[in-house]
């Protein structure tokens, strides 16, 4: 007789946790403020979990989740402070939650036992965030799997938090540090940015804890991240010079689904992973960008935003950035260079000096011999070109055995500026192109 009255109690007072779940979704006012914040934030979470396959039918307050829905992700909360625990339960989320009341009376050591014991059943609230019934989805027994979905009490903001992070998160919070580096998130990276990382930019806005959780949810959710999202999140790492194994972790998973990138990703994540990997190590994955490039070759053209400086764009200038890139990553491919060269011919003259110089090199690293390609780009180099440029076509021309001599005549000041500031790599390659010139006395001549 005992036993059935103590069940009749316990029904009793889940059943009184459903009526107010229901009766709040009904009226969303009577929930606290914060409830209201959390419960627009599993919306969007339940949303998202529905298109992955996982179904969400269970929670309609409708249904009494908190008495007939297992395997749920859930808040507790006492309505008069705004505090909240999130727990995920094999058992319904009202059941679960009047055992931890009774474990509370029994028990102390931890933070949410100790929030338990300091209140009255009748003042908690439950309210549950997403269903993870679906195959898959690891949950094991034992005495403490209540514990490993314990968090801390959040007193702040909740749409900062990234503890429920999705793709949709994910990227928001790309697209916010991307801001605050001063990048933009539709910006790409300029040519004299296109030989590594920028050693100026440092990351003074956020904190070491941010970028350690970011680069955590970023790996968890690799899996469930479109190849767009995932290239999206690297280009806000790579702006903020932030190396966490992200770019290791992701190149495996982005090789099967490269087809879906257009042009502008695909680009972006040519310079980032060009970049950031170890050379030779993910070959793959780079055959597989240089097989996609000509699926995107008609839509090499059009605007990039820097700041607010909209910088047109060509074509030109996108098929020079893709073979500078693939070449920096050991990727070349001669016909490759040979099937881009009447597009790139098209505008090229929209080029400046340092594209020009770049674009000269890397069809000459492709192993591209068109010899009358590289005698139309350089005639165009300005003769106020920067040191940088010039190097760059003089090496290009050199690679495929054509005299650098007429380049370098009128522009020999620059390139004796280019030696004295080089690193010795560059002074290297410099003896190597003017070995056999009259110029080399010239330029060398006070170095000997």
């Amino acid at each position: 007789m005992r036993v059935s009255k103590g069940l009749d109690k316990v029904a009793i007072e889940v059943r009184n946790l459903s009526n107010a779940l229901l009766q709040g979704e009904r009226n969303p006012d009577l929930f606290p403020a914060h409830i209201r914040r959390l419960r627009a934030i599993a919306s969007a979470v339940r949303q998202e979990r529905a298109h992955l396959g996982v179904n969400q039918d269970a929670l309609n307050p409708e249904e009494f989740p908190l008495e007939r829905a297992t395997r749920v992700v859930y808040a507790i909360y006492d309505i008069r402070t705004p505090e909240l625990f999130y727990l995920a339960s094999r058992d319904p989320a009202g059941i679960d939650t009047h055992r931890l009341f009774l474990a509370s009376r029994r028990q102390r050591g931890n933070a949410l036992l100790d929030y338990l014991s300091k209140t009255d059943f009748s003042l908690l609230g439950v309210y549950p965030l997403e269903s993870i019934d679906a195959r898959g989805v690891p949950f094991r027994d034992g005495p403490a799997r209540r514990f490993r979905f314990r968090l801390k009490p959040i007193k702040h903001d909740f749409g900062r938090v990234l503890c429920m992070a999705d793709a949709r998160t994910l990227r928001a919070t790309s697209d916010e540090v991307l801001g605050l580096v001063g990048r933009g998130k539709h910006r790409r990276a300029l040519p004299e940015d296109w030989a590594g990382p920028s050693s100026k930019v440092t990351s003074v806005t956020k904190t070491n804890a941010f970028w350690t959780v970011f680069s955590k949810r970023f790996k968890a959710c690799l899996p469930i991240l479109s190849v767009n999202d995932t290239v999206h999140v690297l280009k806000a790492f790579h702006a903020a010079n932030k190396d966490t194994g992200v770019y290791v972790a992701a190149a495996p998973l982005m090789r099967y689904n490269i087809r879906h990138l257009d042009k502008d990703l695909l680009i972006d994540a040519l310079h980032i992973l060009s970049t950031r990997l170890k050379r030779n190590t993910q070959q793959d994955l780079f055959r597989a960008m240089a097989d996609h490039v000509p699926n995107v070759l008609w839509a090499m053209k059009g605007k990039s935003y820097y700041g607010n400086v909209i910088y047109m764009r060509h074509a030109a200038s996108d098929i020079a950035a893709t073979l500078w890139h693939l070449s920096r990553a050991r990727c070349t491919d001669r016909k490759l260079a040979a099937h881009m060269q009447a597009k790139f011919c098209d505008t090229m003259d929209a080029l400046n000096d340092l594209e020009r110089g770049t674009a000269v090199l890397a069809f000459a690293r492709h192993g591209h011999s068109d010899k009358s390609l590289f005698t139309s780009i350089t005639s165009q180099l300005s003769k106020r070109c920067s040191g940088e440029s010039l190097f760059r076509a003089a090496w290009g021309m050199h690679m495929v055995g054509l005299d650098v001599q007429d380049l370098l005549r009128d522009r020999l000041v620059t390139c004796v500026e280019h030696v004295k500031n080089a690193d010795s790599r560059s002074v290297e390659i410099w003896r190597r192109i003017l070995g056999h010139s009259d110029c080399y006395d010239k330029v060398f001549g006070s170095r000997e």
